[in-house]
């Protein structure tokens, strides 16, 4: 099994300088979340999205955050890149922001499709470890064809999506360094290949080596490890997507489990840990207001408005005040 970066986004503090090793290619005056959005070239190639000067007072003002171009993400060498635009600048690393993992295929294990998958898991008779939201996608013809496969909401540290890639890339972007990829690990492209990709979002998602007891956080600089990523990919597999067949058992783990790749073992687990801290009549109230901005942007600019979700649910949990998230919610007709 390969794994493969898709997306790569990390937070910085600090101050844009001239760089000398990268030239500023392009330059917008507002994206959705900061006020300045600059994109940098390296042999005339985008490399760098720089997004500076945050739109919310809620953020640090100098937040800088800093995504890896996708296509050069299937490339060699974008960390030695990004290493040295934040040493250029003298940035201090706060975080990761995103980082999507996936893998590509046809089949799963014992040639079960992932058509296939999907419909039995929606009949039952595959059935998932552990409580979670989907949502699905596909089309209604003569037969239902399932394509895009869920796990998770938009306030979600690690979300699950299973995907027909070769339908997307047909009907919505081809994207040759992909094609490059599939050559390269030998997939057959005259059958649709379907990609599991795992989103995970902030920097609180941490794993414990099963042998020594040591907690790893995420590493921006050891993901160019592929034994690095596989440990940290199958970790999540085990928590978020693990499943067994429906033999009518009382408990879902004293099921048949279901095998879909073949010699999944990590060193890793995934560590459920949050840092609680005591709360304040102050926390409640920066709580409400989130939720209230969020009402006022969802239906013209959701994904920022989903930002303020996330981050009043990330602040309800640490402040173990989860009732107070609920109640208002409930108030603002949220959920």
């Amino acid at each position: 099994m390969y794994i493969q970066i898709d997306w790569l986004s990390v937070n910085y503090l600090g101050n844009l300088t001239k760089t000398s090793y990268f030239t500023l290619k392009e330059e917008k005056i507002f994206s959705k979340y900061f006020k300045k959005y600059h994109i940098y070239s390296y042999n005339g190639e985008p490399v760098l999205h720089c997004l500076f000067e945050p739109c919310s007072s809620i953020l640090d003002k100098n937040l800088i955050q800093l995504k890896i171009d996708n296509r050069y993400l299937y490339t060699t060498g974008f960390l030695d890149l990004l290493h040295i635009f934040v040493v250029e600048n003298n940035l201090t690393f706060k975080g990761l922001s995103r980082l999507d993992l996936c893998t590509d295929f046809s089949l799963f294990h014992n040639k079960l499709k992932p058509q296939t998958f999907i419909k039995k898991f929606l009949s039952e008779h595959f059935i998932k470890k552990g409580k979670s939201k989907f949502s699905l996608r596909g089309e209604a013809n003569k037969h239902l064809e399932h394509s895009y496969l869920k796990f998770g909401t938009n306030t979600s540290d690690i979300c699950i999506y299973l995907y027909n890639k070769s339908k997307e890339m047909r009907e919505v972007k081809n994207k040759p360094y992909i094609s490059d990829l599939w050559n390269i690990l030998k997939l057959n492209q005259e059958t649709d290949i379907w990609r599991l990709e795992i989103k995970i979002t902030g920097n609180t998602t941490k794993f414990i080596d099963v042998y020594n007891g040591d907690i790893h956080k995420l590493d921006v600089y050891s993901i160019n490890s592929q034994n690095y990523l596989f440990n940290i990919y199958t970790a999540l597999l085990y928590k978020h997507f693990t499943f067994y067949t429906n033999d009518k058992k009382i408990r879902t783990t004293d099921n048949q489990p279901l095998q879909l790749f073949d010699n999944l073992t990590s060193c890793y687990r995934q560590l459920k840990f949050c840092e609680k801290q005591d709360s304040t009549r102050g926390d409640k109230i920066f709580i409400k207001k989130l939720l209230n901005v969020y009402c006022e942007l969802r239906d013209m600019k959701k994904d920022i408005a989903d930002d303020y979700l996330h981050l009043a649910n990330y602040e309800a949990s640490r402040k173990i005040l989860q009732k107070t998230f609920d109640k208002v919610s409930y108030e603002l007709s949220i959920f």
